[in-house]
């Protein structure tokens, strides 16, 4: 077989990714009645305040996201603001820097939702691209490093050979993306109707928790008025669908029907990324359907099991959800995991699986 260059660099980032991984689950030890484990640094929620560089604020962290793209866009991994140890990830798994769709992305579309956390150095965008002639919704994460982007992580919903029924769990993508967020999701929230980032990211994963563990909304807590969003489609309180529909419901209500035992697990949940001042929370996760239990879970697309891995944004309001902003896909394996989800476990830090 001949042996390229390209070939090479996969073989030597993989290759360091495996030492990376072995190296960190060299953690220190601590004895137990059961012998000896790793110290756990705490759970995968706490990570980015772990090693936080805070020195980037809001401004500077949205600048990077803005010029990382802006290099994607014209194909040139040179132009983009990384470290030279800069760990690259798009649809889960590590990369070599400059691969994947930073040799195939056209330009940028106009859709700008940012979310900046200037206590974990870290920051996040779904977005619009354009790849191959084809708009793609597009999520990034980024972690700073002395003014750099040390951690990218990309999730792309490419809709090229998508069935009718959307790219996953019937999450049907709009034939058109957004121009713009809704302006309620931009706005910063008076400080008096604000939570801390702790409290923030405790919201979240109380919708998280809300899905997999309960019947109900008793565990999220929500307004009335609450409109959620996947791929573009209004799921949750749609004024044009079918008056009393699902969709048509408002998310309290709808997690009052007991839908969610559509979703038998949420896991791998890394919310990283809190804004207090805008009042919005970002997170990754993924959503197993076993294809086994109720008659809801059995039957058409929850027939059979699979996986999607979300990145979905949260607005707060008050201590409540106002608004919710998802991109999903469905990924080529059940209980699928992502790499960077690898590399902090054997950091030592517990994955965020729910109750």
């Amino acid at each position: 077989m001949k042996t390229t260059t390209a070939h090479l660099c996969r073989i030597a980032i993989a290759a360091s990714l495996l030492a990376l991984i072995a190296a960190c689950a060299k953690a220190p030890q601590a004895e137990t009645k059961t012998g000896t484990q790793a110290v756990s640094l705490g759970s995968m929620d706490e990570a980015p305040l772990k090693d936080a560089d805070t020195s980037c604020k809001s401004a500077c962290l949205e600048d990077l996201m803005q010029k990382y793209l802006d290099a994607l866009a014209a194909r040139n991994p040179a132009a983009a603001p990384v470290t030279t140890d800069v760990i690259f990830s798009e649809n889960g798994v590590i990369q070599p820097f400059g691969d994947a769709s930073w040799k195939t992305m056209d330009r940028r579309g106009t859709y700008w939702l940012p979310i900046t956390d200037e206590a974990a150095g870290q920051a996040a965008v779904l977005t619009v691209m354009y790849e191959r002639g084809d708009w793609e919704l597009t999520t990034l994460r980024i972690k700073a490093r002395g003014g750099k982007i040390a951690e990218a992580e990309q999730m792309i919903v490419r809709r090229t050979g998508t069935p009718a029924s959307g790219s996953a769990g019937g999450a049907t993508i709009v034939t058109k993306p957004q121009e713009s967020p809704d302006p309620r999701l931009l706005a910063a929230v008076p400080a008096e109707q604000r939570v801390s980032r702790k409290e923030l990211v405790r919201i979240a994963d109380s919708y998280f928790e809300g899905i997999d563990t309960a019947v109900d909304s008793h565990l999220t807590p929500f307004w009335d008025d609450c409109q959620r969003r996947e791929n573009g489609t209004i799921t949750a309180n749609n004024p044009q669908a079918a008056k009393g529909s699902m969709a048509n419901l408002a998310c309290k209500q709808q997690f009052d029907t007991g839908f969610q035992t559509i979703v038998t697990d949420i896991r791998d949940r890394r919310i990283w990324v809190a804004d207090t001042e805008r009042q919005l929370v970002f997170g990754f996760g993924f959503f197993d359907h076993s294809g086994v239990g109720s008659p809801k879970t059995t039957t058409g697309t929850f027939a059979k099991p699979f996986t999607f891995q979300i990145a979905e944004v949260f607005k707060v309001r008050e201590g409540k959800i106002q608004q919710i902003k998802a991109y999903l896909y469905s990924v080529p394996n059940y209980r699928e995991k992502t790499d960077f989800d690898r590399l902090y476990e054997a950091k030592g830090f517990k994955p965020n699986n729910g109750i």
